[in-house]
């Protein structure tokens, strides 16, 4: 099923991007343009998503025939981060062309100001990953609190810094943001309740997650052990959690 979206981004203009879905409202500043349906792979594990057009002008959210040239659009630092969360450059660009942007993902629960520390240097850990922060939102949910995925673009949240991860960053798909979690949940312009991830990642064949998660030991073993989502599901994920 490929569609054609456009998003709307700070500083006027819109970002064309193609995916999988169906006539439906997405999450804020994201408009849907034109939708049409043709081959997706049964238990949506996996799919194709192409407009059969290639983009010769390197327009982030286009499809092109090299999704390397899409990667001029991040900085140096910026790259460094995304590699060192083990993402390949393929996978980066191929993110960028479907979604004309990174999409940064943060598990937590509502009104949870941060670590003293990381509210004292402003940075907000995140994950490229929406399966790695739908575990994390589980073990925020297991002490308490309203468990959320929250996320946005880059360019949503504001054009933030973003960094290197932890010495786990490559497990998290983990990237330091330059901003506090306060003002990361203030700026998402998205909000996912925990168990309604969970479902969306089981229905894409990803993993069937546990209601919550009790320990950083079993969220450890549960990230050692599911897999981490292509371009194509980040944007389904972002699709289904829309509707």
């Amino acid at each position: 099923m490929s569609c054609r979206f456009t998003s709307s981004i700070a500083g006027g203009g819109n970002l064309a991007f193609v995916g999988v879905g169906n006539k439906s409202s997405l999450p804020s500043k994201i408009e849907i343009e034109d939708v049409s349906f043709s081959n997706v792979n049964k238990g949506g594990k996996s799919f194709a998503a192409s407009t059969g057009e290639t983009n010769p002008n390197n327009i982030p959210g286009e499809l092109n025939n090299n999704p390397l040239a899409a990667l001029n659009v991040l900085n140096d630092t910026e790259l460094a981060a995304l590699r060192g969360a083990g993402l390949s450059d393929i996978e980066i660009g191929r993110q960028i062309e479907l979604l004309g942007d990174i999409i940064l993902f943060r598990g937590t629960t509502e009104g949870f100001p941060g670590h003293p520390a990381l509210q004292r240097l402003g940075i907000s850990p995140a994950s490229t990953d929406p399966l790695v922060a739908t575990v994390f939102a589980l073990e925020g949910k297991a002490k308490g609190g309203n468990a959320v995925i929250l996320f946005g673009t880059k360019q949503q949240l504001g054009n933030p810094a973003v960094d290197l991860g932890n010495v786990r960053r490559i497990l998290e798909r983990e990237v330091g943001v330059g901003l506090t979690p306060s003002d990361f949940a203030r700026n998402a312009p998205n909000s996912v309740p925990v168990d309604k991830a969970r479902q969306i990642l089981s229905e894409l064949g990803i993993a069937d997650l546990p209601p919550s998660i009790q320990s950083t030991d079993e969220a450890t073993r549960i990230l050692k052990n599911t897999p981490r989502l292509s371009p194509e599901q980040i944007l389904e994920f972002v699709r289904r959690s829309s509707n």
